[in-house]
């Protein structure tokens, strides 16, 4: 089933993030107590999960339906650990302030269809929260380099998005590498300069 890689996720640890889809037509709007989305978060927040990565999905931008602000909102009623919601759709501008009044954390937009990228990241921020960008397989990390010093995440893709069940993308090991070195760490020293400055 959809659920069955959640299962699977439950062993996680300290820094591993869970992710989370489904159809709405398969997810208790109410999270009920005897829900078993509902179980599936507290024993992924019980397994030491650093946060939920939420995928939207449109059915244009990606092949596949998942869920809207609504469904975010209620896993935000009884999540204890951050949200991150990973919009793969079209037009995202018309969204991004949902998910934000949804409670989630970061909201991550994908590079290759945003061709105004720093407005929408500056949307982002706007709600106080972070900006992450995705990066499809074919993207060079080279792309994002304008718009690193406003990004708080980057996300590589090691597959094609929109589905699972694909074989791993081998060459993504070095992408990550690539911008790990290149960009992440500069993310970080930056973050730390300014949690100094405004100690």
């Amino acid at each position: 089933t959809k659920f069955d890689y959640i299962k699977n996720a439950l062993r996680c640890k300290k820094g591993v993030t869970a992710y989370f889809e489904g159809e709405e037509k398969r997810l208790n709007k109410k999270f009920g107590n005897e829900s078993i989305n509902l179980g599936i978060i507290k024993e992924l927040e019980e397994s030491g999960c650093d946060y939920l990565h939420l995928d939207i999905m449109d059915g244009v931008f990606v092949p596949q339906i998942t869920f809207g602000a609504k469904i975010v909102a209620d896993i935000k009623k009884i999540s204890k650990v951050p949200l991150d919601a990973h919009l793969m759709i079209v037009n995202p501008e018309n969204h991004i302030d949902d998910f934000a009044k949804a409670g989630v954390n970061m909201i991550s937009i994908h590079f290759e269809n945003n061709i105004h990228l720093h407005k929408l990241i500056m949307q982002i921020k706007s709600h106080n929260i972070k900006a992450g960008v995705v990066l499809n397989p074919h993207t060079r990390v080279e792309n994002i380099e304008p718009i690193i010093d406003y990004i708080d995440n980057i996300l590589i893709m090691s597959v094609n998005p929109g589905f699972g069940g694909q074989k791993f993308i081998e060459s993504s090991i070095e992408k990550i590498k690539k911008a790990k070195k290149e960009h992440i760490n500069e993310i970080y020293r930056k973050k730390a300069q300014k949690e100094r400055r405004t100690k």
